[in-house]
């Protein structure tokens, strides 16, 4: 029933430290979409970024914003709009921190963190936790992955 495609543009602008991208989607299916914006800075010790989103219909799920399907986004997707942001820090040349949250009109919060160890030349390994709350229906999670990913 539905023959048009989903429509999605973006584009970006980097200069020295700084960055911005801009990207929209459109789901022909939902005929809804969204909107993300990101500005990102590299401070030598660090780099970081922020990002935010709109999207047009928060009571539908699209996938642009929050979950790929349609129907009822109550306490799953983000709602009108969401905000991200995160940096990364080096701690050597083979370890790195990272550390990302999120916080979305739906009251749904989250915090991930992980250390990125490249123990040897190829060889990634990366343990992860990341926490979230959905307040509008009083869940909470902690999940963790452990990954190992080695290059030839």
């Amino acid at each position: 029933d539905h023959y048009a495609p989903d429509v999605v543009a973006g584009a970006g602008f980097k200069s020295g430290a700084w960055g911005f991208k801009v990207v929209g989607g459109y789901d022909s299916i939902v005929e809804e979409g969204a909107i993300k914006a990101r500005v990102d800075a590299d401070f030598g010790v660090f780099s970081a970024f922020l990002m935010g989103g709109w999207n047009t219909d928060g009571d539908k799920l699209n996938k642009y914003a929050g979950a790929n399907g349609a129907g009822d986004a109550s306490g799953i997707g983000w709602g009108d709009w969401a905000l991200w942001g995160g940096a990364s820090v080096p701690i050597n040349e083979k370890l790195k921190w990272n550390f990302q949250v999120a916080y979305t009109d739906s009251k749904i919060f989250s915090a991930t963190t992980n250390l990125k160890f490249k123990p040897v030349k190829n060889l990634l390994i990366e343990p992860e936790v990341t926490y979230t709350n959905w307040d509008s229906i009083n869940e909470d999670q902690w999940a963790g992955i452990l990954r190992f990913e080695r290059s030839f």
